[in-house]
């Protein structure tokens, strides 16, 4: 039956399989998932997954409405300690999954009365069968991520972290050290969501890669060191290295 509605890679899936579907992906992630829902109070069993996720060393992203963020205290605190970054975005509408694999696009919202009582429409790209809508996808995706704002850790707040240290002026915009495109500037994650998983494989902070993560010209990086010596000088006379 589902079969039926697939075709070149881009499945139309029914209302009472989403929610099925989307757990599936985030139990499948590897390298990395992107959480795109403006409103976030998952059923136990989602929420486990997506914390298992974290913790088994996915990039994981989830990126919430800014004005739902108050009272989401106690379904993120778990996801913070798992790992899980987290993000906001003002009148953020859109709801997206997407992990190295696959990408379902859907009108439903990471909720558990969205899962078991509202009618709900979507559909599921994979890369393998159809690359190019799956890239366009995950370019929005990355996209978002640059334009959201993300959540202090409680963990992080205690000290500052190596991106604040770097940053030197608070910033937004900065580059992928591997393919150079423009992505949200942390220094402690300097690649895209395309490049971090043939990055992961290895795992090989000091390999030379192409681009500064700072200002996005080429120059010898690393993801141990993204930013390149002009860059660095600057956040050194600062007084900020």
């Amino acid at each position: 039956m589902a079969q039926d509605a697939t075709s070149n890679g881009i499945q139309v899936l029914f209302p009472n399989e989403i929610a099925l579907r989307v757990r599936d992906l985030v139990s499948a992630s590897q390298d990395f998932l992107i959480v795109v829902t403006p409103y976030f109070r998952p059923w136990a069993q989602m929420q486990s997954e997506i914390e298992r996720a974290a913790k088994r060393e996915v990039l994981v992203r989830l990126i919430v409405r800014e004005d739902e963020v108050p009272k989401l205290a106690d379904v993120l605190a778990p996801c913070f300690t798992s790992g899980v970054r987290v993000l906001s975005r003002t009148r953020l509408h859109a709801k997206l999954y997407i992990n190295e694999s696959a990408a379902i696009l859907t009108s439903m919202n990471l909720i558990e009365s969205s899962a078991n009582d509202s009618w709900e429409a979507g559909i599921q790209v994979t890369r393998a069968g159809a690359p190019e809508s799956y890239r366009r996808l995950l370019r929005q995706a990355d996209d978002l991520i640059e334009a959201s704002e993300e959540l202090p850790s409680p963990k992080r707040e205690r000290k500052a972290t190596t991106a604040k240290v770097l940053a030197g002026p608070p910033r937004t915009s900065g580059a992928c050290v591997r393919c150079g495109s423009r992505i949200k500037f942390d220094p402690e994650k300097p690649l895209c969501s395309e490049c971090y998983p043939s990055w992961k494989r290895y795992g090989n902070a000091e390999y030379a890669e192409k681009h500064c993560h700072s200002c996005a010209t080429p120059h010898a990086t690393s993801v141990a060191k993204p930013l390149c010596r002009p860059c660095w000088a600057t956040a050194s006379k600062a007084g900020l290295v």
